[in-house]
């Protein structure tokens, strides 16, 4: 085996150490039961995966859906009373 094609691999295999060697951050917002009331439901496909990764991760502002996609979506308040 050439020296140079070992490189890659020992490179890969030190960042993964230093990824895992990384210290963890302090969350910002304490958890609050009371904020997990409310379940929104929708199936998973392109056109739902896009919304979730462009308007809530990205926070692009994305023209309004196809008025067909709201009978997809359920919103439930959950039975936090049944653990």
């Amino acid at each position: 085996m050439k020296p140079h094609s070992l490189r890659l691999p020992t490179i890969v295999a030190a960042a993964l150490s230093l990824v895992s060697c990384a210290t963890e951050v302090p969350r910002q917002v304490a958890f609050n039961e009371a904020t997990f009331t409310k379940v929104t439901l929708m199936p998973v496909n392109a056109y739902t995966t896009e919304i979730v990764q462009r308007s809530y991760a990205q926070q692009e502002n994305l023209q309004e859906p196809d008025p067909r996609f709201q009978k997809y979506v359920r919103q439930v308040e959950s039975d936090v009373s049944s653990q």
